[in-house]
């Protein structure tokens, strides 16, 4: 008989015909517990803390409830009952170890079934967290990082949650981009969930991308020459008056230089900046311009 509610019994028989009333209560039928579909075989391997991928069965019956149980072994008895009434069930992976996992499902009738095990959920231990320091020590150009307790299993990185295994701390790191780095441990399967770090700041070497260029101009007019340059903090003209042999200090801290009113003297007259970039950098000295002077239109 399929389940149901609204069942009634009564007596019908052809020898005598007889044809009784019902019961006049309503019976039900009920279904015991059937597991059709079993928790799945995967073996899940994870670190401390991460997600783990439920854990399900499908069954039939009436009135269905369900208790999940852990085992460390591959058995369906003597389990740990865990997680509440569902036909689901996601591992907690905050102890490391390996756990199985089985269900036992109950109907309203019938005896209770037990489900097959499930693939073992495999946690692995987080490294510990690294407690040593870094040092960065400022070269022109880059930065290199040192770490104070450095170890084959410590990588450097450039994110907190980086998992690279390019650069281990057994060796200097050198760094050309301004940010944090990050030192984490990496035991071969998880990364340590917390990191040391550093904020480095590279400095960067002075760069001329605009050369100054020769200029002309007459008596008594003026000429200004002009460099540009990035990573620059200070400026320093120069002007030479025998070919570049030597040269004498002019003008002002600025990009630009403007010349006293010319003379035909000053004809061939060389300069040049001298820029001066943040420590550690040096100085770079531009290319020089020459300067003619020329008497002008005669009216």
């Amino acid at each position: 008989t399929a389940a149901g509610t609204g069942y009634r019994i009564r007596v019908v028989s052809s020898n005598p015909v007889v044809t009784g009333t019902d019961n006049t209560v309503n019976l039900t039928v009920q279904v015991p517990a059937a597991i059709t579909t079993q928790p799945s075989t995967t073996v899940q391997n994870l670190c401390q803390g991460s997600a783990a991928t439920a854990l399900s069965v499908a069954a039939t019956g009436t009135s269905l409830t369900y208790q999940w149980y852990s085992n460390t072994t591959a058995t369906t008895t003597g389990g740990t009952p865990v997680g509440t009434s569902s036909n689901s069930y996601t591992p907690v992976t905050t102890a490391a170890g390996t756990l199985y996992y089985y269900c036992v499902v109950s109907a309203a009738c019938g005896a209770s079934v037990t489900s097959n095990i499930s693939g073992a959920v495999n946690v692995t231990a987080l490294p510990a967290t690294p407690s040593g320091t870094i040092s960065a020590v400022q070269n022109c150009g880059n930065t290199a990082l040192t770490y104070s307790a450095p170890s084959a299993s410590l990588y450097w990185q450039t994110s907190a949650t980086g998992t690279d295994q390019t650069f281990a701390t057994t060796a200097p790191y050198s760094v050309t981009l301004n940010g944090a780095y990050y030192v984490r441990a990496f035991n071969g399967t998880c990364w340590s969930s917390g990191t040391v770090s550093q904020a480095v700041t590279v400095v960067n070497a002075v760069a001329i991308s605009v050369q100054p260029v020769n200029q002309s101009t007459t008596v008594g007019n003026t000429a200004t020459f002009n460099v540009t340059a990035t990573n620059a903090v200070s400026y320093q003209w120069q002007v030479s008056t025998n070919g570049g042999s030597t040269w004498a200090n002019v003008g002002t801290n600025s990009n630009s230089y403007t010349t006293p009113a010319a003379t035909l003297a000053m004809s061939g007259y060389q300069y040049q900046v001298i820029v001066t970039g943040n420590t550690p950098c040096g100085n770079v000295t531009s290319a020089s311009a020459i300067l003619s002077v020329t008497t002008g239109p005669c009216f």
